[in-house]
């Protein structure tokens, strides 16, 4: 069988975070799209008001049982983009694994 994979991608926002919506995730591709997972700056903190996309993950992944991989990008700005970004993408891992999502198949 072929593994079915997904990329979780999140974005950092650099303007005031607002409510999030209730909106399920969509694709765009093979793409997961949840929303903005906002950190505290320059950190790889979530903010309290991450939990929304994420557990919009952990619900999608839930129903999606054929989805056999996942990998998880950050994307951040500045001088120091890529470490940061690599951090907040392990926050992201974290996170999930907190909330119950079975890591197995992660790339």
């Amino acid at each position: 069988t072929s593994a079915k994979w997904l990329a979780l991608a999140f974005i950092l926002i650099a303007f005031p975070v607002v409510a999030q919506s209730p909106a399920l995730p969509t694709l765009d591709g093979n793409r997961l799209v949840v929303g903005p997972v906002d950190f505290v700056r320059n950190s790889a903190t979530p903010l309290p008001v991450a939990s929304v996309p994420l557990a919009r993950v952990k619900t999608y992944l839930e129903a999606k049982t054929y989805v056999t991989a996942l990998r998880i990008e950050g994307h951040a700005t500045g001088s120091r983009a890529q470490p940061l970004s690599e951090v907040r993408a392990m926050a992201v891992a974290k996170a999930l694994v907190a909330m119950g999502v079975d890591s197995i198949g992660w790339l």
